[in-house]
């Protein structure tokens, strides 16, 4: 009889549970990752509320483009890639977009050099738009002019009125710090997967404060272990059902780094920044939390995780070496990634590549697949590990590669 009243108690709490916790994952921001499509511009953008006092430019938009996405021309000694950017607003209490007219505006790309054509860096842009509180579908739009080929995000938004008496936060935006010589450089990060070439990270976000009482902002930055481990082939053992390689990644069981708590004194508007520096490769969770003055819970998070430097590119000949265990014996890859002299790694590399293939064109050809083929997978099946070393990822770098 206990255990049936046991059962019946928890059939009846699992709903309420259930909706508590997609409530709370709603207010999570994972940054903007795209599908990777080939051909088309590779757009990463973030959308989210913020506050500005002064006016009524309520709608964030931050995003950045990859170079080596984009189509050139060249012209005048010089390589140029012309984009447009439209910015599309729907109101979804009323199902119109005649009321918010729709943002559009260019951007162009130029480099003399040839290392534009393949380079990872990105092109960044930022508008500040105006809109009413309310709830929103917004849709940013990246064009490029010269293939006439469109990426597009579409993300729900709902931004929250000064006027109706209740304390909020706004989305939590993330900014790389960077400083070199006497100077500080701060990009706006719009994705999951954020370098660590970064010498901080700044989280900026606005509180603001309605009650006649104080604002308590409580504030932790969480680890999550997950697996790092590569892609085993079909033959190897499974692994045990609680191991982090078979759980990927443990959401529920996270490590405290930094707690934090801000009080706000006055009623109004706060702007709010914590930054944290030095953090080692992982998946963090950044997360804010309040109480407004009805007694609700106030909640806003951002996950990311922390890659490698060129991430998703490969540069180090460490990350070159890497990928080879799917081509290798395990020893010989072992011994290989225990070398610590960057040139005598490069030559067993070589060594091994042209010991398989005799013909030096056709090894060159294989070698560029291959690789080519792992910056791809970075790209197209990257969570909380690089893409390379996913099942997927490693499917798509094999395919064909031993035929050929």
């Amino acid at each position: 009889m206990k255990k049936f009243q046991l059962l019946l108690i928890l059939l009846c709490v699992a709903p309420f549970a259930f909706t508590c916790n997609n409530a709370y994952l709603d207010e999570i921001g994972r940054g903007n990752d795209n599908d990777y499509k080939p051909g088309y511009p590779e757009a990463r953008v973030f959308i989210g509320s913020t506050f500005d006092q002064s006016s009524d430019k309520n709608l964030l938009i931050a995003g950045e483009i990859v170079h080596s996405s984009l189509i050139y021309k060249f012209r005048d000694n010089r390589f140029s890639a012309h984009l447009e950017v439209s910015i599309d607003v729907i109101d979804l209490s009323e199902n119109k977009a005649e009321n918010v007219p729709p943002v559009t505006f260019p951007l162009e790309v130029t480099d003399v050099r040839t290392d534009i054509l393949v380079s990872e860096g990105v092109k960044r842009f930022k508008k500040l738009v105006p809109i009413d509180p309310g709830e929103y579908s917004i849709s940013v739009s990246v064009t490029d002019l010269t293939s006439e080929k469109t990426t597009k995000t579409t993300k729900e938004v709902t931004i929250p009125s000064p006027d109706d008496g209740k304390s909020f936060l706004t989305d939590i935006q993330m900014i790389g710090v960077l400083k070199h010589d006497n100077e500080t450089t701060y990009e706006d990060l719009v994705s999951y997967h954020i370098s660590d070439k970064y010498d901080s990270l700044r989280f900026n976000f606005q509180a603001n404060n309605k009650s006649g009482d104080d604002l308590i902002l409580r504030t932790r930055l969480l680890k999550f272990d997950s697996d790092t481990s590569v892609s085993r082939s079909i033959g190897d053992r499974r692994y045990n059902s609680s191991s982090i390689e078979h759980l990927g990644i443990t959401y529920y069981d996270e490590e405290l780094l930094e707690s934090r708590r801000r009080v706000l004194v006055n009623p109004g508007n706060v702007s709010v920044f914590f930054n944290f520096a030095n953090l080692e490769r992982g998946n963090y969770r950044l997360e804010v939390e309040s109480t407004d003055t009805d007694g609700k819970l106030i909640y806003k998070a951002r996950d990311f995780s922390i890659k490698s430097t060129n991430f998703p590119a490969l540069i180090d000949i460490d990350e070159y070496a890497a990928p080879l265990v799917y081509l290798m014996r395990k020893k010989e890859h072992e011994e290989l990634m225990s070398i610590r002299d960057p040139k005598l790694m490069k030559k067993e590399m070589d060594r091994y590549w042209l010991k398989g293939i005799e013909n030096k064109a056709k090894a060159s050809q294989i070698i560029e697949l291959f690789y080519t083929r792992v910056e791809q997978a970075n790209k197209q099946f990257s969570n909380f590990k690089e893409g390379w070393k996913t099942d997927m990822g490693r499917a798509f770098i094999l395919l064909d590669l031993h035929y050929m």
